[in-house]
């Protein structure tokens, strides 16, 4: 079968390699889509970051990898001692990998194990028509729910993980800074949970758009309003709940100005390199800032279940599906310029 594996920086290749077959506790699932990640993205310009630098502690795995862990599909075929989910059954898959044997695995903090890995990275992933996968990792999806829905369980479930490490509350204004994929799950998971007012600030005119079309109370161009933070400081008296969806070092300091007295900036975006923080603010007016990686499998089912509601919107989202045979040109550069209007870009992987 075709895949698209990962053999180093900038180094993303499109190769025949044998389909897969399950093991003990594991399923074989037909991909229906899988999403192009800012992950994948980091992985692709800036790795190996999750990429394995020596074989990983619990797969052994080591490049090449296929890379692909926003996924959903169908399961073909059930593994020894894999119960469930049926054959036959959608199901959207969490792609961690942790140890279950750890401090941190017995408190329920899986995303914290020491020895985490992750589809995609650390095993092969859905940037091909068929991958393997612990059956204990799948949730059932409703045949109503479309493949790229679908495929947005797993940001949609670290959205989740983020609102509930900053401590959302319903009745709070929030801003979101960065209006990519993540950005704008956020703006509705926001919504969703109750926010009082939702701010965004975001450079790109098509994800300013799509973030006025999913309901943001304003949203701002930083290059060509230059007084917002000052809005929404007289506005809010200081955003209590701010999330920081981007990874750049402007966008935190934009992120830490604008939240108030006391407030919480929740760290979503994937920073490469170390950033300068005014630790002085931080002191005086007693700011939070908040790291947000990953999510539990209990958040995953949070997100299968507010798609199975309905209260997620697509549409501003999803910009379009390619083949598996164009991941690289119309997906990984066309995304990489960040001009080009694109926000979500989905992989059908199909034969």
């Amino acid at each position: 079968m075709l895949a698209a594996r990962w053999h180093g920086r900038g180094d993303l290749r499109l190769e025949e390699i044998p389909e897969p077959s399950p093991g003990p506790g594991e399923v074989l699932v037909e991909v229906e889509r899988c999403g192009i990640c800012g992950t994948d993205l980091h992985e692709y310009h800036h790795g190996p970051l999750l990429m394995p630098r020596r074989p990983h502690p619990l797969t052994g795995r080591t490049p090449p990898v296929v890379m692909g862990h926003e996924f959903a599909g169908r399961v073909l075929l059930r593994g020894p001692g894999a119960e469930a989910p049926r054959e036959g059954a959608r199901v959207t898959v969490n792609p961690c990998l942790p140890c279950g044997e750890c401090p941190q695995c017995r408190e329920g903090k899986t995303y914290l194990c020491p020895r985490l890995g992750s589809i995609g990275f650390a095993a092969d992933g859905a940037f091909a028509s068929r991958v393997v996968c612990p059956a204990s990792s799948c949730h059932l999806i409703a045949d109503e729910l479309p493949p790229e829905g679908a495929a947005l369980s797993e940001p949609l479930a670290a959205c989740l993980h983020a609102w509930h490490r900053g401590g959302g509350q319903a009745g709070e204004a929030v801003l979101i800074v960065g209006a990519g994929p993540v950005g704008l799950l956020l703006l509705q998971v926001a919504r969703a949970r109750g926010a009082e007012v939702v701010f965004v600030v975001e450079p790109y005119p098509s994800r300013r758009e799509a973030a006025e079309a999913l309901g943001a109370t304003a949203v701002f161009d930083p290059g060509a309003e230059a007084d917002f933070i000052r809005f929404l400081l007289r506005e809010t008296g200081g955003v209590p709940l701010v999330f920081e969806c981007v990874g750049q070092p402007k966008s935190l300091e934009t992120a830490l100005r604008a939240s108030g007295r006391g407030g919480r900036v929740v760290v979503v975006g994937l920073f490469s390199e170390p950033v300068p923080v005014d630790f002085l603010r931080l002191f005086a007016q007693e700011k939070s800032i908040l790291a947000s990686c990953a999510y539990t499998d209990e958040e995953m089912g949070g997100a299968v279940a507010l798609l199975g509601e309905g209260k997620v919107e697509l549409g501003p989202i999803v910009s379009g599906t390619i083949r598996l045979e164009d991941i690289v040109a119309e997906g990984f550069e066309t995304l990489s310029g960040g001009s080009s209007g694109q926000i979500k870009i989905l992989v059908d992987p199909a034969d």
